[in-house]
């Protein structure tokens, strides 16, 4: 049974770079919403680190710390929308549940400069206002 509340969940390799900037994109312009992240194969906690910088520095949102999850330890079906940050993170998605999963095409700026970084950024609030758009034509 899916949520009443509408709720977004943001996939990536490792919830170290693009769905860490998606639920903070999400949180700040999707009012009302419930925005969480989570990898397919979650890296240490310090590899977000370039990807919270990218977010406060050129973006003004702090989010301090962040704790990389696990997809296989959340309940899919508990979403509204499961959005995976690739085609290869959205087929991994769909061996592990029957449900819809819409696929970005944003390439990980994993170990990049800083400049990759607020390029994939850009591109995520990018996708992330067309997301919105849709959605709010949904309702």
């Amino acid at each position: 049974m899916r949520p009443l509340r509408p709720s977004v969940l943001f996939v990536c390799e490792g919830n170290s770079c693009r769905s860490v900037m998606a639920e903070a994109f999400a949180t700040q312009k999707l009012p009302g919403w419930t925005a969480r992240s989570a990898g397919l194969n979650p890296l240490p906690e310090y590899d977000s680190r370039a990807a919270l910088a990218t977010l406060g520095r050129d973006f003004g949102i702090a989010l301090g710390e962040h704790r990389q999850t696990d997809v296989r330890n959340l309940e899919l079906d508990g979403f509204t929308h499961v959005i995976a940050m690739d085609e290869h993170i959205a087929a991994a998605l769909r061996r592990l549940t029957a449900r819809e999963v819409i696929a970005w095409d944003i390439d990980d700026p994993w170990e990049g400069d800083p400049e990759e970084y607020r390029q994939c950024a850009l591109r995520i609030r990018g996708k992330l206002a067309d997301f919105a758009e849709l959605t709010a034509k949904e309702t």
